[in-house]
């Protein structure tokens, strides 16, 4: 600038003398302008009426911000089609990198279900899941603390179709024998004592787990099988939701940390719904199905009780209630406290 000024030339064409022979074309003036500035420079000069009219010929009909724009536009057309097509180039270097990230996440999960003849039904221990979770911490650490936080949530759409996986092995471990979901009080399965449902069945119809600890209220082998079940989806749930807390952090986040945070929490969603589903599914509603038809059954002995003036005031429970309403109110604590 200097140079041209000492010759006579005027680079942004704000008065002077005209142009010395050492005076560059134009177009090449915008372009200067363009690339020391920064195209938003150039145009508050252009706006200013103290730049060149930028593009290799000025149309006479508009004005230098009207020529501006157009080249602005232009410019910005060919950025995002450079953009574009760099993201198709690397698409396939993405590709095998969340590859590896999922095989990665898959290998502890193979551990917890192995396809071995005895472990079919074979619970994951707590520190299955810690195992599996430091791998998947590890693997979001390394894309956020590693300057790429929007490779984060691809990442987590691997770890959504692996604990899908591991909710559909949970769900074929769910036993449904009549044995998980017969419930008694002892002697038989009745509170009163005796069996409504005839021989070698329980309150609600159902047989009886030939288990001794079924005999005396306590929980059968398959319910506690079951009850396990439901811990390991708790646990692994809640897990899954503090993840984004542990990687980013709970203080105020950058714009970009903020966004890929709650990109994060929208990828989980559906890993949460199966293992909410497997849990609501095929764990607790049966369940509370067969505790309220035994609830119902014990309700159902007032039709077998006489209320009538001849009735034997002892037998029928007047200090304590009916034997009936004793029978459902021994239940009733006995499934809140024991299931």
């Amino acid at each position: 600038h200097e140079a041209i000024s000492a010759s006579g030339g005027d680079w942004f064409g704000g008065g002077g003398s005209s142009p010395s022979k050492g005076a560059v074309p134009e177009a090449q003036e915008a372009e200067f302008i363009r690339s020391i500035l920064g195209r938003e420079a150039a145009l508050l000069l252009v706006e200013d009426g103290t730049g060149p009219e930028i593009g290799p010929e000025a149309d006479p009909g508009k004005s230098n911000v009207a020529a501006a724009v157009a080249a602005a536009a232009a410019a910005d057309s060919n950025g995002a089609e450079a953009t574009s097509g760099l993201v198709s180039a690397l698409r396939p270097l993405e590709e095998l990198f969340l590859a590896h990230s999922k095989e990665t996440l898959t290998r502890p999960v193979e551990q917890m279900f192995p396809d071995v003849e005895g472990y079919a039904n074979a619970i994951p221990s707590k520190h299955d899941i810690q195992s599996f979770m430091r791998t998947v911490q590890g693997e979001l650490d390394r894309a956020i603390h590693g300057g790429e936080a929007s490779l984060a949530p691809l990442l987590l759409r691997g770890v959504v179709q692996v604990v899908a996986y591991m909710a559909r092995k949970i769900a074929g471990m769910v036993y449904m024998s009549p044995a998980a979901f017969t419930y008694s009080l002892g002697g038989g399965g009745d509170p009163s004592g005796s069996r409504s449902g005839g021989p070698g069945s329980g309150s609600n119809g159902l047989p009886h787990s030939s288990d001794p600890s079924k005999e005396d209220g306590g929980l059968t082998p398959e319910q506690e099988h079951n009850l396990q079940l439901v811990a390991l989806l708790s646990r692994l749930h809640g897990s899954l939701t503090s993840l984004p807390g542990l990687v980013f952090g709970d203080g105020e986040l950058l714009a970009d940390l903020a966004a890929a945070h709650q990109a994060c929490q929208e990828e989980l969603a559906p890993a949460l719904k199966a293992l909410e589903r497997v849990a609501r599914t095929h764990l607790l509603r049966p369940a509370m199905a067969a505790m309220a038809r035994t609830l119902e059954e014990c309700l159902a002995r007032m039709h077998g009780e006489n209320f009538g003036e001849d009735a034997n005031p002892a037998a029928a429970g007047e200090e304590d209630g009916s034997p009936y309403l004793q029978s459902f109110q021994a239940m009733l604590g006995h499934l809140a406290v024991e299931h």
